[in-house]
């Protein structure tokens, strides 16, 4: 899977989850805020520390994939 398909993965799901949480039409370009609502109701989920560790394994994870892709 390549980056552009983990990218349309993630745009994907962040259009079903505003269609979900009524904050805007199920095909508008989800942006920044919508991102941040979700990440706020998976703090309500699983609490803020692991979100907060996700969010630190999620980032390892990106640099690892940027990197294979860019790798000769």
């Amino acid at each position: 899977m390549s980056n552009a398909d983990r990218a349309d993965r993630a745009y994907k799901a962040l259009c079903n989850y505003i269609s979900l949480a009524s904050i805007g039409a199920p095909l508008d370009e989800p942006d920044e805020a919508a991102a941040s609502d979700l990440i706020a109701d998976l703090m309500h989920l699983f609490g803020h520390e692991a979100i907060d560790n996700a969010f630190t394994r999620g980032a390892k994870h990106y640099l690892v994939e940027k990197e294979e892709e860019e790798a000769p």
